[in-house]
């Protein structure tokens, strides 16, 4: 390992020197499952979500070498890691890519957050929009009925839905009970998602500036 590789295993050394948290603040961390840290590509697109300790370790191993690693963009205000010397290291909240990582072939993975962010917190079904804790996805075609290809778990057969038209709906077809999609469901485009965010994230003020606004209006950290 390089001399000024850092890395996280229960702490972070470095020339073998342990850095351990500060209790106040390991509490706090704890507590707060948004702190995480945001990862921009090079024109400044948020991409992703890593965790804290993973965004330290790759912000101090290629900091001698910043083609190949990232550059911190801002830190949290108030958050730091203490040292036994009694250095505090502060936790970054946004980085960004320092060389263009290009998107254009990279797929969504399919999960239940990612169908709520396609379908804006919104019921396929009735229209209305709803929070996580009242809203699950749907089968259109019901698996029961589904003759392939694959699963029916996927993005063209899956739909955000209330519970009481979930209900209703059942293991029936639309037609069946008499429903109407508002639209068909498709894969989204990777752009303008941020992997790893979900609506039941609350946004961090650090990030406010990069967060798509898709995303603003439905994540509120309702869990």
């Amino acid at each position: 390992m390089k001399n000024n590789d850092f890395y996280f295993c229960g702490i972070l050394q470095k020339h073998n020197q342990s850095i351990t948290f500060e209790t106040k603040k390991l509490r706090r961390m704890k507590r707060d499952k948004s702190l995480r840290c945001l990862v921009l590509n090079a024109d400044y697109t948020a991409m992703s979500t890593i965790t804290w300790q993973m965004a330290l370790s790759v912000v101090y191993k290629y900091q001698n070498e910043p083609l190949l690693g990232v550059s911190v963009v801002d830190y949290y205000k108030n958050e730091f890691i203490l040292a036994t010397n009694g250095h505090r290291y502060p936790i970054p909240a946004v980085i960004v890519k320092n060389e263009y990582l290009r998107m254009d072939n990279r797929k969504v993975p399919f999960s239940r957050k990612h169908v709520f962010v396609r379908d804006k917190m919104t019921c396929m079904y009735c229209g209305n929009v709803f929070s996580s804790k009242k809203l699950t996805f749907d089968h259109v075609v019901p698996r029961a009925l589904w003759k392939g290809p694959g699963t029916p778990t996927n993005w063209q057969n899956i739909v955000s839905c209330c519970f009481p038209c979930n209900q209703r709906k059942g293991g029936k077809t639309l037609k069946q009970v008499n429903m109407r999609l508002l639209k068909r469901p498709t894969a989204p485009n990777c752009g303008g998602y941020v992997l790893g965010l979900g609506p039941w994230n609350r946004i961090p003020q650090e990030w406010e500036q990069y967060i798509p606004n898709h995303y603003k209006d439905i994540c509120n950290g309702d869990s």
